[in-house]
């Protein structure tokens, strides 16, 4: 393979795997697929077959190999392929699931092939997630300072250009994209400041794709002034989202990765200073920026957010058998008394199995362990906001092949360790 093939491989690698990552979560896709008037989920679709197909042939038999040597994976497609027959048997919705289990397998498996071909190398698949994160990073901190320093920002009216915004934001504000660099909003009217959302639709769904890439980058970095430039921006992009779902997530994995060093690196210093800095610093936001605070939290309360996020949890538990599944015909906010059936309790039995590997990468001692089982964490905490909705992403796909490519890994280093 020359120089230049190489290159062009590892280019359509980073374009599959950040383009089917954020389908459904970024505007990547549709700023292809509204110019060309071509339906997104065709054109994914259509960009993970082809890609597939030239990048590796027979990369389906290696895929299929690698599943049946893994109960969880197994079980993870049985919820599609149940799905897909009980809306095919009963219901309408049997091409979505359909669609759903496609794409999700097919990406898996292009995920799987690169990281096979690439000598079991992880970060080939790990490294576009986070250059695509660290962009919509960037971003993010330069308009604000931008806009900080008086620059406008109400430019490039996208509100009516593209899919995303009509047909998943509960919103019906007029949406920007100032510089063609991210896209803007005034979700908060009353602040006066808008709200940058990098290349997603959404202030909480650019904080659900980035903060699992900030713990993913802490594995990277081990100079003390890198830390506390990557902790600024995440601070000041969490500040200027203010998505309430990324700040109490953010929280629960910053008091876990508190305990991790309390108790398992047994840094009793680090501990402390670290719950006195978290005191200190909120006692400060909530004594001097406590009227944003309560602006947020009582806009929240009763919209049509949190009405959604909650018809989606309870739709999920359920003591009927037959149900919509993960393709109900109601918006999330009409889910009320609707009822996802057997599927709905397959798909917490899954979370709890991932949620329970990802707590074990956390607590163990290896560094870069440590760092994607808490992504992998954080990711499955964020999730609860779109319950069953994870099904369609590739998202969901990328986060379950890292978390059971590292516990195997964990696992079979123990079991080496045992055997000595």
């Amino acid at each position: 393979m020359t120089i230049n093939t190489q290159k062009i491989n590892n280019i359509i690698d980073a374009f599959v795997i950040i383009g089917g990552l954020t389908f459904k979560l970024s505007l990547l896709i549709e700023f292809i697929s509204a110019p060309l008037s071509i339906n997104r989920f065709l054109l994914i679709f259509a960009i993970l077959f082809i890609f597939h197909l030239y990048r590796f042939p027979n990369g389906l038999m290696n895929t299929f190999l690698f599943i049946k040597e893994n109960s969880l994976l197994i079980f993870f497609l049985s919820i599609y392929i149940i799905d897909f027959f009980i809306q095919f048997l009963f219901f309408e919705k049997w091409e979505l699931a359909l669609f759903n289990f496609s794409t999700v397998f097919l990406y898996f498996s292009y995920l799987y092939n690169v990281f096979l071909h690439n000598g079991n190398n992880l970060d080939k698949i790990i490294k576009p997630y986070l250059v695509y994160s660290i962009w919509n990073g960037v971003t993010i901190l330069l308009l604000v300072f931008l806009v900080l320093l008086g620059a406008p920002w109400e430019m490039n009216d996208i509100t009516n250009k593209y899919e995303l915004f009509s047909g998943h934001s509960e919103w019906t504000m007029k949406s920007y994209f100032p510089y063609y660099l991210s896209v803007a909003a005034n979700y908060h009217p009353t602040i006066g400041f808008p709200v940058f959302s990098g290349l997603s639709h959404e202030p909480h769904v650019i904080m659900y794709i980035l903060m699992p890439a900030f713990f993913l980058l802490l594995s990277k970095m081990l100079k003390m002034s890198n830390k506390i430039i990557l902790l600024f921006t995440i601070i000041v992009i969490n500040i200027d989202t203010t998505s309430t779902t990324a700040i109490a997530s953010s929280f629960i994995c910053i008091i876990l990765e508190l305990y991790y060093y309390f108790v398992k690196k047994k840094k009793l210093l680090a501990g402390i200073l670290g719950l006195l800095l978290c005191f200190v610093a909120g006692y400060i936001v909530l004594k001097h920026f406590g009227f944003v605070w309560n602006y947020i939290t009582d806009e929240k309360i009763g919209s049509n957010s949190q009405d959604a996020s909650s018809n989606m949890l309870s739709y999920l538990l359920s003591d009927i058998l037959i149900g919509t599944g993960n393709c109900p015909s109601e918006r999330a906010i009409d889910l009320k008394g609707s009822s996802a059936g057997i599927v709905g309790i397959l798909d917490i039995i899954l979370y709890l199995c991932v949620l329970y590997k990802s707590l074990m990468l956390v607590l163990h001692n290896e560094r870069h362990c440590h760092y994607i089982g808490l992504a992998a964490f954080y990711f499955l905490l964020h999730s609860l906001k779109v319950s069953y909705m994870i099904f369609g992403y590739c998202y969901f796909a990328f986060i379950l092949f890292i978390v059971v490519t590292e516990y195997k890994k964990m696992k079979t280093v123990k079991n080496k360790m045992l055997g000595e």
